[in-house]
């Protein structure tokens, strides 16, 4: 029969809540040990009695986390200063700038930039567009007022630049870094972002409003709708002629705090009298050799 010492030790090993069904008899004594502060989890040692020494000790603990003790026993101790770690070569923002979140500084215009395109350029840097050619995708005035017209259009595409007009002469836009391609899915892209000249002079700066929050559910691409930047930041219905604007969930608010990109007179709906799209002359290569995946209908 076994001892009660070897009861003991067995009931250590088990899960808590197993242990916690055991009669209270049987369960073993933990005697309370003062807890050690700021050490990283060590128990105090003679040799770090100094507190420089527990400090220094407390911020290697800090910058060690998991993740980069991982790293540094795969590519070693060097290895995040190396641009190149074992011929892995790393993303930069100048090859691909869509990884990253939008810029508030302004880019420069094309030479051969069409004076329609001259006005939004600027917002383009540090995106896919900040260097291409622009070509009109879609106009609805010349394509067509309905959201059938739009996907016919735009369906397929990559990166583009809307600009919008209302009726009460605001002008408004936003930039979409993965296109539309009609499959009901969610796009998550950190690199999207609004902009209006609420007031309607382009002779001044933009407000420009990246994607809060995250990545997560920036473009919403829903066959036979619209184009829409999260479930409210800003959703165009071409039937209708309307759009909608709420600002603060999904897309920054205004400068000062508004929650429209609108007039305040139009609040966050507006009647559009104008909605065009640009993408790239040029089609990139991932453009080119895009396939869907299944994942983009989870």
């Amino acid at each position: 029969m076994a001892s009660r010492a070897h009861l003991l030790l067995l009931l250590q090993a088990l899960p808590a809540p197993l242990l916690a069904l055991t009669p209270a008899s049987f369960r073993p004594t933990v005697r309370f040990q003062p807890q050690v502060a700021h050490t990283g989890g060590l128990g105090r040692h003679p040799s770090l009695s100094c507190p420089r020494q527990r400090r220094a000790l407390r911020v290697r603990a800090e910058d060690e986390d998991p993740v980069t003790n991982f790293f540094t026993k795969i590519f070693g101790k060097n290895a995040r200063n190396d641009p190149e770690p074992m011929g892995l070569k790393r993303a930069t923002v100048e090859e691909f700038p869509d990884l990253w979140p939008p810029t508030q500084e302004l880019g420069e215009v094309l030479a051969d930039d069409p004076a329609d395109v001259r006005v939004f350029r600027p917002l383009l840097k540090q995106t896919t567009l900040e260097f291409q050619p622009l070509l009109l995708a879609y106009d609805a005035d010349r394509d067509g007022w309905s959201n059938k017209d739009f996907r016919r259009q735009m369906d397929g595409s990559y990166a583009a630049v809307l600009v919008g007009r209302t009726s009460s002469g605001t002008v408004f836009g936003a930039y979409n870094p993965a296109g539309w391609l009609g499959y009901g899915d969610f796009r998550e892209c950190i690199s999207a972002f609004l902009f209006t000249w609420v007031d309607g002079d382009t002779s001044k700066p933009a407000a420009k409003l990246p994607k809060v929050g995250g990545p997560s559910m920036a473009i919403l691409d829903q066959s036979g709708k619209g184009p829409q930047w999260g479930p409210d930041g800003l959703r165009i219905d071409l039937d209708s002629r309307t759009a909608v604007s709420r600002l603060g969930s999904y897309y920054q608010r205004m400068p000062g705090g508004g929650a429209t990109m609108f007039t305040k007179e139009e609040g966050n709906y507006a009647d559009v009298t104008s909605v065009r799209i640009y993408v790239a002359k040029e089609l990139s290569d991932a453009a080119k050799n895009y396939e869907p995946k299944f994942t983009q209908w989870g």
